[in-house]
């Protein structure tokens, strides 16, 4: 026989399956046995709701004097009291014995045996500890069609009749309509700090969570409150009722700051999966840096739009799409500039999304750009002797510097 269950191990789960059984049928005594056997080596059958358990070993009195309490146990010698199911189509979660009177010290062993056969080959056991009240044996996983067996091993005893029981019942299992943890906010992106909750809509469902991206269980934290995330996060989170447990959830929660680079807001733009991800947060950036191309700047023209990097980059790094200008002017390349808005990337490119806001901190003229990059944009032309690299109208000489 295969033990799977230890006396620890059936208490422990107990506490998980008591909720979720249903009394599916339970003989009581005085009851109608199929005879009375007035002795502790015979056998009789009793029968209810289609299910008839046999019982041997164990004396259930005499008709003329029901007894509340059968007895097992045989006085000097050594005796095996079962109390054995025909076969149960239903899914059964728990069976109990409810004990008036015991002997633990001359009990060997109480258990119960699950098998799909009458013979109980192959047999699950699961064990428990004989003591006055109702003894259960949790079953882990109920199956159709299995045949039940109680057994009571007891030692001799100078006295008969030491193991009394009045009742064996049968529970049946209920599936749990459990409906999946709802994390609020959905969204995973924040700045500063987020207040995460977690909710189940299944009544007394507990939620359990863990933060460290390890697999939660019914040992994790349990969900109470609300609690605050000011970090990069991975939670992870499942709703529990009895034995019933959701599939494991997960949402990301990343930290952006306020203020970038255009660096860092282009690498934040990219990082996620889909095109328009990181805008749907609603997220608000700011982000200063120069411009590094405006020929396709035109205010309000439906593809207006400009790029800018850090300063000394001469490269495209990031593009404001659609900028509204606050305050005056049009912007120019080497021109240092704030925009305000959401990031987005739209396929490859990182981009602030339409409606973003700029304006121009200081004009051009304090800024060179690479020689390389007016080579590769702009008109080389010589005027009085002089090299003179003309992009969209204005003048640089050969180091890149504004010329008035």
């Amino acid at each position: 026989m295969k033990k799977i269950f230890s006396l620890f191990a059936a208490i422990l789960f107990a506490g998980s399956m008591f909720a979720a059984d249903a009394l599916l049928f339970s003989q009581t005594y005085p009851g109608s046995p199929s005879k009375y056997t007035n002795g502790y080596t015979s056998s009789y059958t009793m029968a209810t709701d289609g299910v008839t358990l046999t019982y041997a070993n164990i004396n259930n009195g005499q008709e003329s004097n029901a007894w509340t309490s059968v007895r097992a146990g045989r006085k000097n010698a050594e005796s095996v009291a079962t109390i054995a199911s025909t076969q149960i189509a239903a899914l059964i979660s728990k069976v109990s014995i409810t004990f008036t009177a015991v002997n633990a010290g001359k009990t060997n062993a109480l258990y119960l045996l699950v098998a799909d056969n009458e013979d109980f080959t192959n047999a699950i056991q699961v064990d428990a500890t004989i003591a006055v009240g109702e003894i259960a044996f949790p079953i882990a996983s109920p199956a159709a069609n299995q045949y039940y067996k109680i057994v009571i091993d007891q030692a001799s005893h100078s006295a008969n009749g030491f193991n009394q029981f009045s009742a064996v019942t049968f529970y049946e299992y209920q599936a749990v309509d459990l409906e999946d943890p709802v994390i609020a906010p959905a969204k995973g992106a924040f700045q500063a700090s987020v207040e995460v909750s977690i909710t189940c809509a299944t009544e007394d469902a507990a939620i359990y969570y863990t933060l460290d991206g390890s697999t939660p269980t019914a040992e994790s934290t349990l969900y109470v409150a609300p609690f605050v995330l000011n970090e990069n996060t991975t939670v992870k989170y499942i709703s529990v009722k009895n034995e019933n447990i959701s599939d494991v959830f997960t949402q990301e929660y990343i930290l952006y700051p306020s203020t970038m680079t255009c660096a860092e807001a282009a690498a934040a733009a990219l990082s996620v999966s889909a095109n328009n991800e990181l805008y749907a947060e609603g997220l608000t950036f700011s982000v200063e840096g120069y411009v590094t191309d405006a020929s396709a700047y035109s205010a309000g023209a439906y593809n207006s739009m400009f790029w800018m990097a850090d300063e000394g980059i001469s490269e495209n790094v990031i593009e404001a799409y659609k900028p509204e200008i606050v305050g005056e002017g049009t912007p120019e390349v080497g021109d240092k500039v704030r925009v305000v808005g959401q990031l987005t990337k739209y396929n490859t490119t990182p981009e602030f999304a339409a409606g973003c806001s700029f304006e121009i901190i200081t004009k051009g003229t304090e800024t060179a750009i690479s020689n390389a990059a007016a080579e590769i944009k702009a008109i080389k032309r010589i005027e009085n002797g002089q090299l003179v690299i003309i992009k969209n109208g204005v003048r640089y000489d050969a180091t890149g510097t504004i010329l008035k």
